[in-house]
């Protein structure tokens, strides 16, 4: 979950996000840094000014492995958002052993 406070003019102020994965820091730069950074760009309504607007972040990984990986992002109403991956193939990670 994101929640972005907006200012007076209706400029980004703040942004928190709470995740249930709080205690990976490696989900953590994965998934909620790069939403905080898009979110922290994004403009609003200067009718929305001072207003908390609350956002809902789900991420999928599904799909066949595929070292072509694509994002694929859902919207549903009210802020809800579905982003979705690809899981990479294990042999990515497989190391020769020679």
């Amino acid at each position: 979950m994101a929640t972005v406070t907006l200012a007076g003019d209706g400029r980004v102020e703040q942004v928190t996000t709470s995740t249930r994965v709080q205690t990976n820091q490696a989900a953590q730069g994965i998934l909620a840094k790069p939403v905080e950074e898009a979110l922290r760009r994004s403009q609003f309504a200067q009718a929305c000014a001072k207003e908390r607007v609350a956002f809902v972040f789900e991420f999928l990984i599904t799909g066949d492995p595929s070292a072509r990986q694509q994002q694929e992002v859902g919207y549903g109403y009210p802020n809800r958002f579905w982003i979705s991956a690809r899981p990479w193939p294990m042999s990515i990670f497989v190391v020769d052993p020679k």
